[in-house]
């Protein structure tokens, strides 16, 4: 386990929800803002996706809506549409955009069992629908949970281990596989599966790992929440704070998961246990990565004739003069000209170099960035 001295966050490397879409059928419902009937969501009979983005579909309860004289920087968008809600069988149903800024200063903690009571209250508040507590836990059916971690990492040792991730990306000629990195000054991170509509959840879910402190430093209007930091994170120090995410489609994928669920519904999904819910991440980055493994590479005496002389070789640029360690491998690698041989080689090296010379002048880089693997199922 990660220890962190340089954050007052709590419940860092702790698995959480940090969005979901809750769906509860009006027939259960005492009454719900008939507004939303004028919203028209359209659907995809197969995957239940929304044709068209929901955000732009839905209505918005809290933006007009003020705390202290400030606006609150932070949605809730609901709306209302005829879908499945068992086999076979339709009805109408209110569907409920979720997420962790709901929970304002408690947004680092994600939506858990202790404080969903904060988003009903202000569901029920807002006039969005009016149910008992029992109702919006036990029949609601839930989908698109993205689950999330987040980690203390130095930005330096954040950008070596997404180079590391993009090197362990499992080779794939299909449109779904292999990753997209995004390394702007703002933006840098990573993310697998195509899109959170691909219907390939079961294979390539979208995964993603991205820069908390970035997102949280850009403003709205370039996709950040810098208004929401600065009104509801003031105390916290989020300095450093880099976030792990998968997406948990439907109830298909739960079902493949073998998460033991029986009913599908919100509190049993806020009720899995810390293991299961590491278990998504784990299931997720092994779909997109190659497992790390260190028995190669334990001892000098095991390596390879070939692999000391790589290992000689990394040592020399790297301790002796001073090279950084992707500087390198792209030069060790650049005589190579097949593709696949350079691809293959430079997974071979990152993982001689995170296995053996951590050991001695990158103990704690190395060490950092390892444990973070270990927290994602990787090694």
């Amino acid at each position: 386990m990660l220890t962190v001295t340089m954050s007052n966050i709590s419940n860092l490397t702790k698995c959480s929800v940090d969005s979901l879409k809750l769906r509860l059928q009006i027939s259960v419902l005492d009454s719900y803002d008939k507004r939303m009937d004028d919203m028209i969501i359209q659907y995809n009979e197969n995957t239940a996706e929304e044709q068209n983005r929901f955000k732009e579909r839905a209505l918005n309860f809290l933006s007009p809506r003020l705390n202290n004289g400030f606006e609150l920087n932070y949605s809730l968008y609901a709306s209302t549409k005829n879908s499945s809600v068992s086999l076979g069988h339709k009805d109408n149903c209110v569907e409920i955009l979720i997420n962790s800024k709901q929970l304002e200063h408690k947004y680092f903690q994600g939506i858990t069992i202790t404080n969903i009571c904060v988003i009903y209250n202000m569901i029920i508040e807002l006039g969005i629908i009016k149910c008992s507590f029992k109702t919006f836990m036990d029949e609601s059916l839930i989908t698109d949970i993205d689950f999330k971690k987040d980690f203390y990492l130095e930005l330096s040792d954040y950008k070596e281990m997404i180079k590391g991730c993009d090197e362990m990306t499992k080779l794939s000629k299909k449109e779904y596989g292999g990753n997209i990195s995004f390394t702007s000054p703002t933006n840098y991170g990573i993310q697998w599966g195509k899109s959170r509509s691909t219907e390939k959840f079961k294979t390539y879910p979208f995964t993603k790992i991205y820069h908390k402190t970035m997102e949280l430093s850009r403003p709205k209007e370039k996709k950040g929440s810098l208004q929401f930091a600065q009104q509801h994170l003031r105390g916290i120090n989020y300095k450093d704070i880099i976030r792990v995410e998968t997406t948990v489609k439907n109830k298909e994928h739960l079902q493949h998961l073998k998460l033991g669920l029986t009913k599908f519904n919100l509190r049993e999904i806020l009720e899995l246990s810390d293991e299961k819910k590491d278990s998504i991440l784990a299931k997720a980055f092994n779909l997109h990565l190659l497992r790390r493994t260190r028995k190669a590479y334990r001892t000098k005496g095991k390596l390879t004739p070939a692999n000391e002389m790589n290992l000689g070789q990394l040592s020399l640029m790297i301790n002796t003069f001073k090279y950084s360690f992707n500087e390198a491998i792209r030069t060790m690698i650049s005589p190579i000209t097949c593709p696949v041989a350079k691809s293959n080689k430079k997974r071979s090296l990152t993982a001689l170099y995170e296995d053996y010379i951590y050991k001695t002048d990158y103990v704690l880089k190395s060490k950092n960035i390892e444990n973070i693997y270990s927290e994602i199922g990787l090694i």
